[in-house]
């Protein structure tokens, strides 16, 4: 009898390399509050206090002007890398747009801020990032990167399997409820630049197939189905291997 020797496989590598990215932009300054009490009434042993607040600002337009442009950093991070709970996650062939992205957003904050300090205004904009790259060579920062992936597509599948596409509103055409599909797909939005060659472009297709999953299933509804039903007869076959290729190896 013949008795075949194990061979253990080192873990497939999935992950692509890349930057953790984290937004630390602030603006501060010419904004001043007061606050006035009116009133204090006694209730057992609590007190109750009412206040009056007063909100100052030293020049409206460009305290407004360098907070807008000091928030176009995070939009800048949301559009060009993928939302993590651990921040924002930038392959490493990306890495430089974002900070060419990031030092242009800095150059108009710069000059807001002159243009701050020459009409006396207090406030400054400071626009920065911190890069870091993220070691996948430790099996924990790489499980962490998986279950990103992986919850996230697994959230896409639910929201589609319960035909959350639409969002409801009342007779008077007002939303009383948003669909949860579109937040999830915001959030996952660039996700297969997590993933090296193939499995990226896994990742891609399973987003792609839940838009146009989306779209099917809205004409479901229009034609009469319950969300439900139309969710659950909807083919998510890529999306299922792309969940799949995303389990942890032990």
């Amino acid at each position: 009898m013949t008795v075949k020797k194990k061979i253990d496989l080192a873990p497939t590598v999935r992950i692509a390399p890349g930057y953790v990215v984290v937004n630390v932009s602030t603006a501060a300054g010419g904004v001043s509050y007061d606050r006035i009490v009116l009133a204090e009434n006694p209730e057992g042993e609590a007190v109750v206090t009412d206040y009056q607040t007063r909100k100052t600002v030293d020049h409206v337009e460009l305290v407004k002007a360098i907070d807008h442009t000091v928030k176009d950093v995070d939009h800048a991070l949301r559009i060009l890398c993928v939302r993590t709970p651990f921040g924002h996650f930038v392959s490493v062939d990306k890495v430089e747009t974002v900070r060419l992205k990031v030092a242009e957003i800095a150059a108009r904050v710069n000059e807001l801020n002159e243009a701050s300090e020459a009409a006396g205004s207090a406030h400054r904009g400071r626009v920065g990032v911190v890069t870091a790259l993220l070691d996948i060579a430790n099996p924990d920062n790489l499980r962490e990167c998986h279950r990103v992936i992986r919850e996230t597509l697994m959230e896409i599948h639910a929201a589609l399997r319960r035909g959350d596409v639409r969002d409801e509103k009342n007779e008077e055409g007002d939303i009383t409820r948003r669909h949860q599909l579109r937040p999830i797909l915001i959030r996952a939005r660039n996700l297969e630049q997590m993933a090296l060659g193939l499995h990226g472009t896994t990742i891609k297709s399973a987003l792609e197939r839940a838009k146009a999953a989306k779209t099917e299933i809205l004409a479901q509804i229009d034609a009469g189905v319950k969300p439900e039903d139309a969710g659950a007869a909807i083919m998510l076959g890529e999306i299922e291997t792309a969940i799949a290729w995303f389990e942890d190896e032990d």
